[in-house]
């Protein structure tokens, strides 16, 4: 997986095995509907259905996952940091990744947010 922020958008390039286990393709999320990033690991949801999406206990989640609070995009592996993004009026509520950078993406992120102009209206 790849990230990158260009101008508005912060964009996910995930590579051919992340797109096969995660049934969904590449992402380009418009940093206006970024509400909060943190690299933390999110809190565990046992009502959560993968609709599609691939589970490995302790191995991989990946993929959408529908719980309680709405539709998640999952990509997170094994012994690898979190990185969970927060969003209002999109096509998922949060988006939790697992990568080995992920505190500093979560800081540039933030920073990223932050210089929009419709940030903190």
């Amino acid at each position: 997986m790849k990230l990158a922020i260009e101008k508005d958008t912060l964009h996910i390039k995930l590579n051919p095995l992340e797109i096969l286990l995660a049934h969904r393709g590449s992402l380009h999320l418009p940093l206006d509907h970024i509400t909060a990033v943190s690299a933390t690991r999110p809190p565990r949801d046992w009502a959560q259905v993968r609709a599609p999406g691939t589970h490995i206990p302790f191995i991989v989640k990946a993929g959408t996952y529908v719980g309680r609070d709405g539709r998640e995009f999952w990509y997170a592996t094994l012994g690898m940091p979190y990185l969970v993004i927060d969003l209002v009026g999109w096509d998922y509520r949060r988006l939790v990744m697992t990568l080995s950078d992920s505190g500093s993406w979560a800081a540039r992120i933030d920073r990223a947010r932050q210089a929009q102009p419709s940030a903190g209206a």
